[in-house]
């Protein structure tokens, strides 16, 4: 090969690397070019999102920098990465020349020689931020809905906490004035007697505590529920009996065709008791608006396959078709305005989702609506 052609080889070479650097000076993602660690080249969007001109950084060790905010599991997840794949990519916070931050997704990719030799590495900083405050916005919006529903949930389990509070109240009560009684009379109840009535307000005081720990555990539920082996026909008997005055005041009547010996489910306690109370509360609301005098609400469980399936039926005035398929999501919702902000279905979605369960919304063929809920069974 003669020295022109050497020659000429070598400037096309060279147009061939200057049209690729042109090239990748006009992308948005920032790009920068090192090799043992040391800055070799870095795009006009890498200046633009980090605020260091070219001469700034070419020729500086890429760590002394400290761009990306990588944890040490992160440090240790790029090493093992690039060592097995030649690749790794992640989200990161990147700090600018200024100290500002941004969120980033940062791609890494090592370029190898014929004899398998370490020559090169390319960085590429993708700007994300308006990506991360969204999602932060959205995880902001969940806990504001999961806490605006719990005080809803605590309203309507309110009026029956304390017709099952006053039951106990008023035995203890007359427990305390036939005491009294048999203090003014002559004939003075015996000891016996005396520690069986004590023993009787000792148990309607223990349904008073069992009645305000229910509710304490309810008011305090945590970001990361714990979850254990739950019977879902207890916990629809429980709820059922919390609202059975509210029920019976409005004038439905409730049915519960719930199969026995159904397998435990995984499921945090608290919070199923949260999305019943939001169901059955979502039922009684839908039922006032009939006006027909045979309102009746189903509570129905059975086995299908691997899932225990709850149901909840009403026959009130069904769901506007118009926000069928897109009732879980926040904000949806046909209530006037002091009825609801339209959150608590999204909680309820959002709590099943969690429980690896399923939930879904369907007209009935005659009149109103049925939730079904599937969540995995032990079996």
């Amino acid at each position: 090969m003669g020295e022109l052609e050497v020659f000429s080889n070598h400037l096309k070479t060279k147009l061939r690397l200057n049209t690729v650097l042109r090239l990748m000076d006009v992308i948005s993602e920032g790009i920068i070019s090192f090799s043992s660690g040391q800055i070799n080249w870095v795009n006009h969007a890498f200046t633009s999102l980090t605020g260091y001109n070219y001469d700034e950084v070419v020729g500086r060790k890429f760590s002394n920098l400290k761009l990306a905010q990588l944890t040490d599991e992160q440090l240790v997840e790029v090493e093992e990465s690039l060592i097995k794949t030649g690749k790794w990519r992640g989200n990161v916070q990147v700090q600018r020349k200024d100290g500002s931050a941004f969120y980033c997704q940062l791609a890494v990719n090592s370029l190898h020689n014929e004899a398998g030799f370490l020559e090169h590495s390319v960085a590429i900083f993708t700007d994300i931020t308006g990506e991360e405050k969204f999602k932060q916005e959205q995880l902001r919006l969940q806990e504001l809905s999961a806490a605006i529903q719990k005080s809803a949930s605590l309203s309507a389990m309110s009026a029956g906490m304390v017709h099952e509070i006053t039951q106990p109240l008023n035995s203890i009560k007359m427990i305390i004035l036939g005491l009294l009684y048999w203090r003014d009379d002559s004939n003075c109840a015996g000891t016996e007697e005396l520690y069986e009535k004590l023993g009787e307000a000792a148990r309607e005081i223990g349904r008073i505590e069992e009645i305000i720990r229910h509710m304490r555990s309810f008011a305090t539920l945590s970001r990361e529920p714990e979850f254990e082996e739950c019977n879902i026909n207890g916990s629809i008997a429980r709820i059922m009996k919390i609202l059975s005055q509210q029920l019976s005041a409005r004038g439905i009547k409730c049915i519960s065709e719930l199969t026995e010996n159904l397998p435990a489910i995984n499921a945090n306690l608290n919070r199923l008791d949260a999305v019943l109370i939001n169901l059955l509360t979502n039922a009684m609301q839908a039922l006032d608006q009939v006006e027909h005098n045979k309102k009746e609400l189903i509570c129905r469980t059975f086995l299908e396959e691997r899932y225990v399936v709850m149901q909840i039926i009403d026959n009130g005035i069904g769901i506007d078709e118009r926000i069928l398929d897109c009732i879980f999501e926040p904000f949806v919702t046909t209530k006037a305005p002091h009825q609801g902000m339209g959150l608590g279905l999204s909680v309820v979605h959002n709590v099943i989702t969690r429980m690896g369960g399923k939930v879904a919304a369907s007209n009935n063929e005659d009149r109103g609506a049925t939730f079904t809920i599937k969540l995995p069974a032990f079996l």
